[in-house]
């Protein structure tokens, strides 16, 4: 599966809306991780939901799944099997609702799944922050994802949740079956690497 990083170019392409009538129909300034410690969230008096930005380092011009992917990966994974695709909807309906164009659920799907796609090879790199913390000598001895060593280490926690769930939604989800699909469907060299 590491053959999918072979295709990001075209993946990012595919997201920003390429062979669409419309491609900046699918790009904006975005920010990629507008969770609850990144943002800050509040109501005026007309009982209206405002949000202010605390994290500015990934707000960037970029495809809107990409955006949505990473706002929601934050949801366990038993939340994301069940609502994201309320997720997606959601965001298709206030983008229209506010006075973006409608855009096509099917092909927000997949890019909300090729982002997936790029993330859960791209998270190993995470590696290094984890045995800073939990050195590679003590892995031997956790039994259970409710070991001291593991959820009482913040930088443990949170990017070992991220290896586990990116493991579980590539399975449950078929990523690398609907990696293959897409490339097909757009007539994409099955591989880019030599034949050895």
């Amino acid at each position: 599966c590491v053959d999918v990083l072979d295709y990001s170019t075209e993946m990012i392409c595919y997201a920003s809306g390429a062979n669409t009538a419309k491609p900046h129909d699918w790009v904006g300034l975005t920010h990629n991780n507008l969770q609850v410690d990144n943002a800050f969230f509040w109501r005026t008096d007309n009982n209206e939901v405002e949000v202010g930005l605390l994290d500015w380092g990934v707000l960037s011009c970029q495809p809107f799944s990409n955006a949505i992917q990473g706002c929601i990966s934050g949801a366990s994974t038993e939340v994301l099997l069940e609502h994201r695709d309320a997720f997606l909807h959601a965001f298709i309906d206030s983008y229209a609702e506010f006075g973006g164009p409608v855009l096509d659920f099917d092909r927000m799907k997949t890019c909300s799944n090729l982002a997936m796609l790029q993330w859960a090879p791209g998270i190993i790199s995470n590696v290094t922050q984890v045995l800073k913390f939990t050195k590679a000598k003590e892995w031997a001895e956790i039994k259970d994802w409710m070991d001291p060593r593991l959820v009482g280490r913040f930088q443990v926690r949170a990017h070992t949740t991220q290896f586990k769930q990116s493991l579980q939604l590539w399975r449950q989800w078929g990523l690398y079956d609907e990696f293959r699909a897409w490339k097909e469907s757009l007539g994409l060299p099955l591989t880019k690497r030599p034949k050895s």
